[in-house]
């Protein structure tokens, strides 16, 4: 493991995200991020090891533009008359692309899930259980595969026509889901302390490390940005041992090494960056 104690404010975004703001709100926008990201996609097509994946995500998003620009003309009354007939073609190509995704993201997000639990489960000493849904923007209870998803999907367009002529925009597909993280049974997002906060943001960050090495066969390098600052030292611990275990390069910026044992800072190497410049301890 790579420790690096930043001494100056001028240091690179990759190690620091923005010094002057507070912790808490780094925290939270840490985890809103990571919360966007699974639900509008770019997680799984970073995890995925099918090129295809992210065609889906490419194409669905034309085909959002396209439909969204049809439902604007016809609001507008730009449209022609039988611009309306085109729309259930279009409801055919979403529902088409979108399936997919939506399958892709409940498989994505049912292992992500798994590893994600035991991790924090870890990270917390057994205190607290941490728990993922994945909250499409149209039911598919009982969608036990991509097509019945598919016909859920258009079921949901049909039911919400009206309210999307009026707005002129779509009103359900895979773009509207949501993701939400729940410690001990309360949305950690609006519930959860900073440290818990803090430790389900890295509970994902591990969990997608493990879940790229599974699909890649390789792990990947590890960037951990001055995350200790609101764990104890318990949760420290844990993150350490974690750390040491999972086989990956592993860089760790900080602002001092006081949070470091001395078995830690013996089985790492130490860089400070000092305006700018990287110095090997």
């Amino acid at each position: 493991m790579a420790i690096l104690p930043l001494q100056t404010a001028r240091v690179s975004n990759l190690l620091r995200t923005n010094l002057a703001q507070s912790q808490i709100s780094r925290t939270q926008s840490e985890l809103l991020k990571t919360q966007n990201e699974l639900s509008t996609g770019k997680r799984i097509n970073v995890a995925s090891d099918d090129p295809g994946d992210a065609a889906v995500v490419q194409q669905l998003q034309k085909t959002l533009e396209q439909r969204n620009r049809l439902l604007r003309d016809i609001r507008d009354s730009r449209a022609s008359f039988s611009a309306f007939d085109v729309i259930p073609a279009w409801n055919q190509q979403l529902a088409l692309h979108g399936a997919r995704l939506v399958e892709r993201r409940r498989q994505f997000l049912g292992r992500l899930r798994e590893l994600a639990a035991d991790i924090h489960q870890t990270l917390s000493d057994d205190r607290d259980v941490l728990d993922i849904n994945y909250v499409p923007s149209f039911n598919i209870d009982g969608a036990v595969d991509e097509a019945a998803v598919e016909a859920r999907f258009i079921e949901a367009l049909d039911n919400v026509m009206e309210e999307e002529l009026a707005r002129g925009t779509t009103a359900r597909g895979p773009q509207r889901d949501d993701v939400v993280f729940t410690v001990n049974g309360q949305d950690c997002r609006l519930f959860g302390s900073q440290g818990q906060q803090r430790t389900v943001a890295l509970s994902l960050k591990l969990a997608e490390r493990q879940l790229i090495e599974e699909l890649v066969g390789e792990p990947p390098i590890l960037l951990l940005d001055d995350v200790l600052s609101d764990l104890d030292d318990v949760r420290r611990h844990h993150l350490f041992d974690l750390t040491a275990q999972c086989g990956s390069q592993t860089f760790l910026s900080c602002t001092n090494l006081r949070a470091f044992s001395k078995e830690v800072l013996g089985r790492s190497v130490v860089y400070t960056v000092t305006s700018g410049e990287v110095t090997r301890e």
